[in-house]
């Protein structure tokens, strides 16, 4: 990264419509990023995009897209958003629990209390 703005500018522009394409509700790691540019510059543009609060950060190197909701206010990614963003860093392949499999696939009403994963992929 030059000392100047236009190296930053132009990256955040290509991260900034990136991010708004996919839209409120998405979670994301710096990996997302990685055919704009070096790591370090994209984990610079995106720690200052979360200090002016165009993201949030939910954990360290990962990073969401808050959505304005009419009653709660700010609503985050929620945690299958989260949870497909690691997998896609960390080359995982998630595995839903039974219960939750079967809301997802609309064979039953019955939402799970807690989301579960089997992971399939090498452990960290």
């Amino acid at each position: 990264m030059t000392k100047g703005n236009s190296t930053y500018g132009h990256l955040s522009g290509k991260l900034l419509r990136r991010i708004r394409a996919k839209g409120a509700g998405w979670a994301f790691t710096p990996s997302d990023f990685a055919d704009l540019g070096d790591p370090r510059s994209i984990g610079m543009v995106l720690t200052r995009l979360s200090r002016k609060g165009t993201i949030r950060r939910v954990q360290r190197g990962v990073y969401e897209v808050p959505a304005q909701h009419p009653i709660i206010g700010i609503a985050g990614a929620g945690a299958d958003s989260v949870a497909q963003a690691i997998a896609r860093r960390d080359a995982l392949k998630l595995l839903p629990s039974g219960a939750h499999a079967a809301n997802v696939l609309g064979l039953s009403t019955q939402v799970s209390a807690k989301t579960a994963y089997g992971i399939a992929g090498h452990s960290r």
